[in-house]
């Protein structure tokens, strides 16, 4: 290969990299790769292509064969190496690549992500969230990071934490994404529980019951604001200092708030009566 044959095949590689057009790249950086495998970022540009391709697998095992055949491991390959493995599913060896490639660019957000997913994957849910909230600082306009530290404080216990980095998911996404909003759905019924408690805390005790009620009519499946009302009643929270300053006298807000819990065991009740109704025609059938 001539050296102006060699330029014009690179110039119109990359032309097609900067294009995104992998599929027709692909032959191109191949016989490239075939022709003069050991020519500076000939080798670069195929594992480019073929990450563009998410061709996992064959990723895998250009860069494998490359190490052992000409002992070529150019710089980014345990990255590459690390992240491959993530999307194929395998954990554990992808561990050492990234770990390596951590080492070797401490401020590359790609690799604490990709690690802490496969540290989330084999159990060390404290490590992944570190590495995640590291790749969420590195890659500002990253969504999945956040995302991903999110569900791991949700696994580790801490809610309300996890509600911040969904809220940061939500926004760094732009347009509504199907996969976070879903599972910021699942977090909602923490943040109205969270205000009901400061509502609480605050002597306003009618607001947090009517808050309560909102959020069971918007939720009514999820178990912890029906656990919520009734631990409230139970309480016996009768506080109506707020009610007061507003002008209210104490029997009125008695009544009002008497007729809000009224509705909302209705509301208890008629979801235990059609459980019931659905298992019974379980049983029949």
């Amino acid at each position: 290969m001539t050296n102006q044959s060699f330029t014009d095949e690179v110039q119109e590689l990359d032309a097609l990299i900067a294009s995104q057009q992998w599929d027709e790249a692909f032959p191109l950086a191949q016989d490239l790769m075939d022709k003069i495998p050991l020519t500076p970022g000939v080798l670069e540009r195929l594992a480019q292509v073929l990450r563009g391709q998410e061709d996992w697998e064959a990723l895998l095992d250009v860069l494998m064969r490359s190490r052992n055949r000409y002992q070529l491991w150019p710089q980014g390959s345990d990255l590459l190496m690390g992240q491959g493995m993530v999307e194929l599913g395998r954990w554990s060896e992808s561990i050492p690549y990234l770990e390596l490639a951590v080492a070797q660019d401490s401020l590359s957000g790609w690799a604490h992500h990709f690690l802490g997913k496969a540290m989330r994957h084999t159990g060390h849910l404290q490590d992944a969230l570190t590495h995640q909230q590291t790749a969420s600082d590195q890659l500002p306009e990253f969504p999945w990071a956040p995302f991903e530290a999110g569900q791991l404080l949700q696994e580790l216990g801490e809610s309300k934490l996890a509600i911040l980095e969904m809220q940061e998911a939500r926004q760094r996404s732009g347009k509504s994404n199907e996969v976070i909003e879903a599972e910021w759905q699942k977090l909602k019924p923490v943040v109205i529980l969270e205000q009901v408690d400061q509502l609480i805390d605050a002597g306003k005790t009618n607001e947090a019951f009517s808050a309560l009620r909102q959020a069971m009519l918007q939720n009514p499946d999820h178990s912890a604001l029906d656990e919520r009302l009734l631990q409230l009643i139970s309480a016996g929270k009768t506080d109506h200092g707020p009610a007061e300053q507003s002008g209210l006298d104490a029997s009125a807000v008695l009544d009002q708030e008497l007729t809000q819990i009224e509705g909302l065991l209705d509301q208890l009740e008629a979801k235990a009566s059609s459980v019931a109704s659905t298992d019974n025609e379980i049983t029949f059938l």
